[in-house]
């Protein structure tokens, strides 16, 4: 062990002023939790693979010379790197970083475009579960009772029903695209939500801070919404970077079924159809939507991770 010098310490004495001005600085929960968050690499490196995710599916498709409809007719199923030599095309010169498709079009532009689409369902129906799920979840376990044990039963009969088959009952009703497979997948995706939420309500309602509110005459909204929602939010922002990656299984389930988007719009789940038809001739066409996906969803999952470690009171320091 390294010898440290006694010139280095400072006699304190009992002046009160000077202990304060050595003592520790207080760290807050959500600072304490930021600071492990941060420390964690994994979860960082996931935060970077996100981001990168993020702005190449918002800025990719815009910055491309092809548009993700555009057809060449003469670079069908080209390879990685091909150059584009169609002097009516606006992309004339520049490589098909990816390739081409069956129907010519740039495998690069539809690959960020299908990110923009993916993503756009997954944040939504995140949204929607992160709101529905709390308010419900919310309601149910501050009553309980009657009306509790109703709203579960309510719960459980949704939950029984087979995702697909409400996909294919709003098919009927609703033409198919973005807002068919938010909402579908919204329609159930909010229950591990709820559930959550109303877990945390149950045993945060016995806390005595709560008993001072309802003392000091505080309503049951600002009981909820003030009090006890706030109290669940660090395990509902856990569900919801955890949903976000089921939610783009969802979507690139039902698009690999011919439920989901339709051309020529595109999402990583469309491409991933489109690329097992050529798989054998042209496995690119299908591990590169492949590993947008998976790597996508492993990020946030693993991220996932990170936020329940950062939030968990038992690993607290």
């Amino acid at each position: 062990m390294a010898h440290i010098a006694k010139e280095r310490f400072a006699h304190v004495g009992e002046n009160a002023h000077d202990r304060e001005a050595i003592s520790r600085p207080s760290v807050t929960f959500l600072q304490d939790a930021m600071r492990r968050l941060v420390s964690n690499r994994v979860a960082m490196l996931c935060v970077v693979i996100v981001f990168i995710m993020l702005v190449f599916s918002i800025f990719a498709p815009i910055l491309s010379p092809f548009e993700y409809q555009e057809q060449h007719y003469g670079h069908t199923d080209a390879p990685i790197g091909t150059v584009c030599n169609d002097a009516q095309s606006a992309g004339n010169g520049h490589v098909h970083l990816f390739g081409t498709d069956t129907l010519g079009r740039d495998i690069f532009t539809r690959i960020w475009m299908g990110g923009r689409v993916s993503l756009i369902i997954a944040f939504a129906s995140a949204i929607v579960d992160f709101f529905l799920g709390a308010i419900y979840g919310g309601i149910s376990g501050y009553f309980g009772g009657t009306l509790d044990i109703i709203l579960m039963r309510i719960l459980e009969i949704i939950n029984g029903i087979p995702y697909l088959m409400i996909v294919i009952l709003l098919m009927l009703v609703m033409p198919p695209g973005i807002i068919t497979i938010i909402v579908a997948y919204s329609l159930v995706g909010w229950i591990p939500m709820a559930r959550l939420v109303r877990g945390q309500v149950v045993a945060l309602k016995q806390q005595e801070f709560i008993a001072a509110a309802e003392a000091m005459g505080a309503s049951t909204g600002r009981m909820i919404a003030k009090h006890l929602l706030p109290n669940t939010l660090s395990v509902m922002i856990v569900r919801v970077t955890l949903s976000i990656p089921s939610a783009i299984f969802s979507e690139a389930y039902l698009s690999y079924l011919g439920l989901g988007i339709r051309p020529p719009l595109c999402s990583w789940g469309s491409l991933a159809q489109l690329g097992i038809q050529n798989f054998r001739l042209y496995p690119s066409q299908l591990i590169i939507p492949a590993v947008c996906i998976s790597l996508t969803m492993l990020a946030f999952n693993l991220f996932g991770d990170g936020l329940r470690d950062a939030f968990d009171p038992k690993l607290r320091r």
